[in-house]
């Protein structure tokens, strides 16, 4: 299970990643964007972490 919210964590990264680099380039506010984007990656780490305990 763990390991398939890695695989999708990253899907929803990957995703976010390419929202905030749209904002950016379109000059719109992104900083909403950003943050989510952070705690996308902070759940991400957490779920590599439980993976390599397992």
């Amino acid at each position: 299970m763990v390991e398939r919210h890695v695989r999708e964590g990253q899907v929803a990264i990957d995703r976010q990643r390419a929202v905030v680099a749209r904002l950016t380039e379109l000059k719109l506010p992104d900083e909403k964007a950003k943050a989510f984007l952070a705690m996308l990656e902070s759940i991400q780490a957490e779920h590599i972490a439980h993976l390599g305990r397992l």
